[in-house]
């Protein structure tokens, strides 16, 4: 099955996906989201990526006390792209909710989503707006459609928004979506392997560049997910210099011959005008480290054909300062 193609009465089965690792913090607030959607789930997998803390315990606990279908993998720690590949890889349903272990859902979502689905039958992904939310007040509203607007996509009228052409080119200067919001047609991300093991952090905005070229895209102005933002957040401003490695790495991927030739003429300029962005960033947030990671970044870049984004000299005395001031950020 290579494309949805629904109608009225086609069943629409939902697996939620949930990686998880040392979220004992949180899980349960997620967990209980899924718990009052109006929609139930069909299945939820929750994959425990080698915990150290009582995230276990706290899952098998409340899967005893909720009545859903429910699947507890373990693994050693691989990181989130394999946890959440571990749970794609087993389920048999036909479309996949993310939602990491720090983040809540609305109880319409899943709702929200199907009816996406089911206006839209010729859609892979579909995926609802999101808040902002710390310990103590929220933080920002309506994240997706902010830089969607910023991405050149019109103000949107309406309760939904088809993303088709353009989509790709959307995405490229940065990902909107966030993996909490959306839901996709498991088979199409089957095609393409799902997530890349190999990425620490921006897995997402590698996966949805690559999928976006497989079909069309339905964004649903509805608020129905938050996000937590805390300390441990992988996209945390101190993971910024991984962040902008593994942004890089996902353009680099973009022009690989194997992706490249997937690309109109546009696209392709597009990706190529990023790329420099791209590494700049990157060397300015190693450079923020210190010598030592302004050094391993150049030569990265200089291997990459960036040689003029590395010979920038304020990059290295910003690195000079940062050595000697003793002032290079963690991280």
């Amino acid at each position: 099955m290579n494309k949805p193609n629904l109608d009225a009465e086609t069943a629409i089965d939902i697996c939620v996906v949930i990686p998880v690792y040392n979220a004992a913090r949180f899980i349960i607030d997620a967990l209980d989201s899924i718990a009052i959607q109006v929609r139930r789930p069909d299945e939820i997998i929750i994959v425990d990526d080698g915990s150290t803390d009582n995230s276990r315990e706290l899952i098998e606990a409340w899967r005893k006390d909720n009545d859903f279908s429910v699947q507890v993998l373990s693994q050693e720690h691989a990181g989130l792209p394999a946890a959440r590949n571990a749970a794609l890889k087993i389920t048999r349903r036909g479309w996949v909710a993310l939602l990491d272990a720090d983040d809540v859902w609305c109880s319409s979502h899943l709702a929200s989503l199907e009816s996406a689905v089911r206006r839209f039958s010729d859609s892979i992904l579909v995926f609802g707006d999101v808040y902002i939310f710390s310990e103590n007040a929220i933080v920002d509203e309506w994240f997706s459609k902010e830089k969607m607007l910023a991405c050149g996509i019109p103000e949107i009228e309406g309760e939904y928004y088809r993303l088709g052409s353009g989509l790709y080119k959307s995405l490229v200067p940065g990902n909107y979506i966030v993996p909490s919001s959306m839901m996709f047609f498991r088979d199409k991300a089957a095609s393409l392997h799902f997530f890349d093991e190999g990425f620490h952090v921006m897995e997402d905005y590698d996966f949805l560049l690559r999928f976006s070229k497989q079909g069309n895209f339905i964004y649903t102005k509805k608020l129905t997910v938050g996000c937590r933002d805390h300390d441990a957040n992988i996209t945390n401003e101190k993971n910024a210099l991984q962040i902008n490695y593994f942004s890089f790495q996902a353009l680099r991927k973009a022009l690989d011959d194997s992706f490249q030739s997937t690309l109109d003429v546009s696209e392709q300029m597009v990706t190529r005008k990023q790329f420099p962005v791209a590494a700049g960033n990157l060397i300015y947030s190693a450079s923020l480290k210190g010598f030592a990671a302004y050094v391993t970044a150049f030569c990265f870049l200089f291997r990459n054909k960036m040689k003029k984004v590395a010979f920038n000299p304020k990059h290295f005395t910003r690195a000079l300062y940062f050595s000697m001031s003793g002032a290079a950020k963690d991280g």
